[in-house]
């Protein structure tokens, strides 16, 4: 069985050359996913404030995380000031029990 993970950083490039991930496209990007996965999907906590938009699939197998974030009110990096980010993240939950408890 095929087992993976990827992270997909959704502003490309650095900070001077990107664009700020907009709240359309975070809406379009969700739109599809519920298309594809249902709407049975949660917000994300955001103690830290800096999560502007998240959905989040649960699921037994699998979960997927779609994240917008505003860097500005991050603490640790400051120097973002204003930059606005996202990420799309899927795992295997196996997977990922597996990697902790291994040797490596």
């Amino acid at each position: 069985m095929l087992r993976f993970v990827i992270l997909l950083v959704v502003s490309p490039g650095t900070l001077e050359t990107s664009t700020d991930f907009e709240l359309f496209e975070f809406n379009n990007i969700l739109a599809s996913l519920e298309r594809t996965y249902g709407n049975d999907w949660v917000k994300p906590t955001n103690k830290d404030g800096i999560i502007l938009n998240g959905a989040i699939w649960d699921g037994k197998k699998v979960r997927l995380e779609l994240i917008r974030m505003d860097f500005s009110k991050s603490y640790s990096n400051p120097k973002d000031y204003g930059f606005i980010s996202g990420y799309i993240n899927v795992y295997d939950k196996n997977l990922t029990t597996a990697m902790y408890a291994s040797d490596y």
